[in-house]
């Protein structure tokens, strides 16, 4: 991305920020290193903002930015890093103690015996086997795979990609205070490591929680349903003290792109201390989603899509409070936080959860034998992303197939096709709750297309109203009464749909208000008719190229009482 805007012509220190945020890595370096006090401005960022800078820049470009960094900066990344859930990650220590080594040896030291004990001494504890030279000992009764700095203490690394490193820690760390690089290895040999691991992961995640890094117990409850009348009649202050401390991201206010309701909500707020709040709210909410769904923390994509995540359900659950009034979603954003807002939003989409799991406990079609491919690629899809642990929308194959809920959109659409699907397994339950078999062992093509259009030919022709296929010569026959002949192609004729709607009408006895929900269902599969086979010559027909029916193979018998 190239800059209009030298560093010289950039006003305050904080637009000065947003610009690196906002540039390329190695962009985002060369601000850093031109400006005239670069270790202050290093340490003004937000230790999350930090951590970013440094993801993007990358890590061994970052080592001049890593040696200015501040303490708490440099702990917030190993926070992040060097734990796998309660465990320490030992490669992952190893890389970072090696980075932060390089970047400035002797306050390394300090900081890791100071700030990070836990890590340090456990790291080591689990990295090296100490042993002490007794008097009548020489250097030959200790193996090739020890060394020594004093002829004293020998020292083994177990792992031997972190010979290198733990070399020359100790050998910076003897340089530096000789006594206390005989202190550090006599009491290596004396550490618990598991009390020890306890001990340094609840440091660890009391300081983490301080930024909406929730143990997953706790950061999953973001997803727990909230109805937005529980919400009502309360204000900011009134649950402000069950709001988890939050820290403040600069990156995810700017990261939220399109027009989605949440940023243009946030367009309307002229209070400087709101979006403050807003902006350190966001980073909170990001952190537990984060958390949540146990992502990495290492990938600025990873973290791109949670901030999209995070805007779309905020959307949602913004539109769901005012029904998409700027004035009144502004005050909205002033009294409420944004993490109940958010539950609002994943409220409705766990609504439509909730409702495919309800219709599926009494639908015909599981009681039919039949699977969600009954219902077709696209609603099967939908039904599928409804019914994951968390659920999503069904986007098609066009783009990624599944993605999260963005617009309230996303709800409606969801809910119609709910609506549309719902309907027809009650037209079908209806249609042949006589003709039924028990558990009927289906073709796994049989949808409702085939289904419903394969009943309505049978009807037409005078054949029994069972779930049966057709044979070729009948489908011929019912195409014959079908077509408006005449033009480059063939038309459904207008009263045999007519007639159609009529069968439905009798036979199923659902109201006519109900099967008028289904009218642009219909039509589009009737659209779908004539541009499948409106071309082709009725006796031309190929058996093996007819989905949107059901035809009976050569080799079953000819009785339409037979069971495929």
């Amino acid at each position: 991305m190239t800059k209009q805007k030298s560093i010289s012509k950039i006003v305050s220190s904080q637009e000065l920020k947003k610009e690196i945020l906002s540039a390329g890595g190695e962009e985002a370096l060369e601000m850093i290193l031109d400006s005239s006090t670069p270790t202050a401005l290093v340490q003004s960022f937000s230790e999350e903002d930090f951590y970013w800078l440094i993801q993007d820049i990358g890590p061994e470009d970052g080592l001049p930015i890593l040696s200015m960094a501040s303490n708490e900066q440099w702990r917030y990344i190993v926070d992040l890093l060097v734990w796998d859930r309660d465990r320490l990650s030992m490669d992952s220590v190893h890389t970072w103690f090696k980075r932060v080594l390089s970047a400035d040896t002797e306050r390394f030291i300090n900081w890791g015996l100071r700030e990070e004990p836990e890590a340090l001494y456990l790291y080591l504890s689990k990295s090296i086997e100490v042993r002490i030279k007794e008097e009548d000992q020489t250097p030959s009764d200790f193996e090739d795979t020890f060394f020594t700095l004093d002829g004293v203490f020998y020292i083994r690394v177990r792992d031997e990609r972190h010979q290198d490193f733990l070399k020359d820690f100790f050998d910076c760390l003897a340089k530096y205070n000789f006594e206390l690089y005989q202190r550090i290895l006599l009491n290596v040999g004396g550490v618990l490591p598991a009390g020890l691991e306890e001990e340094g992961y609840r440091f660890r995640s009391t300081r983490l929680a301080e930024k909406g890094f929730l143990p997953f117990e706790e950061a999953i409850g973001i997803y727990q349903y909230l109805d937005p009348r529980d919400l009502m009649g309360k204000d900011l202050e009134t649950i402000k003290e069950t709001e988890p401390t939050s820290s403040a991201l600069t990156y995810s206010l700017s990261s939220l792109q399109g027009d989605n309701l949440f940023t243009l909500y946030l367009k309307e707020i002229d209070s400087l201390k709101t979006l403050e709040r807003l902006q350190t709210e966001l980073a909170g909410l990001c952190n537990q989603i984060l958390s949540a769904d146990l992502q990495g923390f290492d990938d600025r994509e990873v973290l791109k899509q949670v901030i999209q995540k995070a805007g779309g359900y905020l959307s949602i659950g913004l539109e769901t409070l005012t029904q998409g009034d700027l004035a009144h979603g502004a005050k909205v954003l002033e009294k409420y936080h944004l993490n109940r807002i958010f539950r609002i939003g994943y409220g409705r989409a766990l609504e439509q959860k909730w409702r495919v799991e309800k219709w599926l406990k009494h639908a015909w079609v599981p009681e039919a034998g039949l699977g969600l491919s009954f219902w077709n690629q696209a609603w099967e899809g939908l039904l599928e992303g409804l019914l994951k642990k968390r659920p999503l929308f069904y986007a098609g194959l066009a783009g990624k197939e599944y993605r999260e809920f963005r617009s309230v959109d996303d709800i409606t659409h969801c809910a119609r096709r709910l609506d549309q699907i719902e309907i027809l397994d009650r037209l079908f339950d209806s249609l042949l709750a006589k003709g039924l078999p028990g558990k009927a062992d289906f073709k796994n093509d049989l949808t409702w297309k085939s289904l419903l259009l394969t009943l309505w030919a049978r009807h037409e022709l005078g054949l029994p109203l069972v779930m049966e296929p057709i044979t070729l010569e009948d489908l011929q026959a019912f195409f014959r009464t079908m077509w408006v002949t005449g033009g480059e192609s063939l038309r459904i004729k207008e009263d045999l749909k007519t007639s159609f709607i009529d069968w439905l009408i009798q036979d199923s006895k659902l109201e006519i208000d109900t099967l008028n929900r289904l009218a642009k269902t219909f039509e589009l599969l009737f659209d779908e008719l004539e541009i499948e086979y409106g071309s082709v010559d009725i006796d031309e027909l190929e058996p093996r190229f007819i989905r949107l029916f059901r035809l009976r193979r050569l080799s079953e018998n000819s009785d339409p009482t037979t069971k495929e």
